[in-house]
This record gives structure tokens, sequence and C-alpha cells, in this order.
């Protein structure tokens, strides 16, 4: 029901959330930087293959809807299982981008353009 959602929340892009067997299993989104780009985010739980294979189809379905062209996604470096799962969902590795949080740790930089 949008009206219990706060404006500021509505504003900040298209998101949806993932279900197995009535349990949610994660929840992504975009978070539009312009009319033509966006970034990209999403938490995922842990869950049988079965469904990590229907939440990455679901994703990249999903990414094909919003009005972006060009969805940006950042992976913190030494998360594997993260850095394998967006370029399951059709992101490609930016080489050469060099991004670091305020800790210090690297992130590295995908993108998944539509045509």
């Amino acid at each position: 029901n949008s009206e219990l959602i706060d404006p500021e929340v509505l504003a900040a892009g298209p998101s949806w959330t993932g279900r197995w067997n009535g349990r949610i299993i994660g929840a992504a989104g975009v978070v539009p930087f312009d009319s033509f780009s966006a970034m990209a985010w999403a938490t995922l739980a842990p869950m049988p293959v079965s469904a990590a294979r229907r939440a990455t189809e679901a994703c990249r379905a999903h990414l094909r809807t919003v009005p972006y062209h060009w969805i940006e996604a950042q992976v913190v470096e030494g998360f594997d299982t993260s850095l394998r799962w967006v370029q399951m969902v059709g992101f490609r590795h930016v080489r050469g981008a060099r991004l670091y949080d305020c800790n210090g740790r690297e992130h590295f930089r995908f993108v998944f353009v539509k045509d």
C-alpha cells in the first residue's frame, strides 16, 4: 500500500522483494542517478540452489524493465559469493575502476547495460 510508504522511499527508485515458500529470501532495487543511469543494490538471505536460480532470473528480468540504460553495482573485495552473483545476473566487471569505502576496503565496479 503506497500511501503507507514515505514519499522519499518511493522516489528512491524501483525495488522488489523475493519470497520462496512463503519466506522472504531477499530484496533488491535500483536508485536513480539521472534519467539514464542508476545504482543497483541487493540483500539476499541464505537459500536453496533452486531459489537462488529463480532469484537470479527474477533480478535479471526486473533490471530489464527499469527505465535506466546504465545500471551500476559495487561489490566489496573478498565477498566472492556476491562477485559471482552479480555476474550471473548479467553485470560486467568494469576493469581499472578503483573504488574504496571509508574503511579502505576496495570495491569492484560492475555495470548492466541495456540495449
